[in-house]
């Protein structure tokens, strides 16, 4: 469920939420990076060329204090043939 799950996708399918670094840091970031630290992984997020989403411009229902929002031109729901476009 987008709305209680620690991340998924924004409406827009332009962004990802984080709705929980905490529960995200121990249950999904270790399934696919060795390092388990949350900041870690946004370091590695804006060597990729993700940005940060200010939380007034997202859309949907009210946000946790701790959520944060990420963005990539190339990293999007509906367009998966974009990720080549990605570089660290």
């Amino acid at each position: 469920d987008p709305e209680t799950f620690c991340l998924s996708w924004r409406p827009d399918g332009e962004s990802f939420l984080v709705r929980d670094p905490v529960a995200c840091t121990q249950t999904i970031i270790p399934l696919f990076f060795k390092q388990a630290k949350f900041t870690s992984i946004t370091r590695k997020l804006y060597r990729w060329g993700f940005h940060q989403v200010e939380r007034h411009d997202s859309e949907g229902p009210p946000l946790p204090p701790d959520a944060m929002i990420f963005a990539n031109e190339n990293f999007q729901r509906d367009a998966r043939h974009k990720i080549a476009n990605m570089k660290s």
